[in-house]
């Protein structure tokens, strides 16, 4: 197993224990709100729905982000982050889930990740980051254009990078998609196009794929999935 050193500075996930002996029920009222005024305060979401207007709003701004991502990720002001959402579709199981489209500047190409299963919770018409996320210390894996898994185990400020042996049922933790397109990726001549990570049924793959171009290119990678941890940690704040 490697392991690649990223300098990050995740949130430390805040934790208040309180021993009190109440002797009447007032009392056990007045502690059961001061620990949910103490919850509030450290779990804060990072999107809610507003059903007035029919749109989510966000509580952490792209500035915050990218800040993270230049000060921590290796080579991080190569990267921009262009976008970031919670995506929540009733009729898809995979929902909610994150979605960021990052440039890469130096390589002059785009990625666009999908960040499935344990990244974010819905409670109410808040998103929250898990609390796994908020403490630094997860698992995902994310799959190449070759077809091979790669897990990504984060423990404080060092992410470890392996090849998934295939023996388990399933790769460990949550799961990610990073589709990859550079400027002679266009579909229908559209200058901005963009290929995105889609759910098939059996699997995630991009699509929809370029123009035909000798040097289009939209296909998965992993090469941006070390940006995420930055991300995620950028989110955390």
């Amino acid at each position: 197993m490697k392991k690649f050193r990223i300098l990050m500075g995740a949130l430390a996930f805040a934790v208040v224990v309180a021993t009190v002996i109440a002797c009447n029920k007032e009392k056990e009222s007045n502690v059961a709100q001061q620990a949910t005024g103490i919850e509030e305060v450290v779990r804060k979401p990072i999107a809610t729905y507003e059903n007035a207007t029919g749109t989510m709003i966000y509580h952490v701004s792209l500035e915050q982000i990218q800040s993270v991502l230049t000060s921590n990720a290796k080579d991080g002001d190569r990267y921009v982050l262009e976008s970031w959402s919670v995506i929540d579709d009733e009729t898809d199981s995979w929902s909610p889930y994150l979605k960021y489209v990052v440039l890469d500047t130096e390589d002059e190409v785009s990625y666009t990740t999908v960040l499935l299963k344990s990244f974010v919770k819905k409670e109410g018409l808040n998103y929250y980051l898990s609390e796994d996320i908020l403490n630094a210390h997860y698992v995902y894996n994310a799959e190449s254009m070759d077809g091979t898994i790669f897990i990504f185990e984060v423990n404080g400020d060092e992410v470890s990078i392996s090849e998934w042996d295939g023996v388990s049922t399933a790769p460990p933790g949550g799961s990610s998609c990073t589709c990859t397109s550079n400027s002679d990726c266009k579909h229908n001549g559209d200058s901005d196009y963009v290929c995105e990570p889609v759910h098939d049924g059996i699997g995630w793959r991009c699509h929809p794929p370029c123009d035909p171009h000798p040097n289009a290119i939209c296909n998965k990678s992993v090469t941006a999935s070390t940006v995420t941890t930055s991300i995620l940690s950028g989110l955390s704040i």
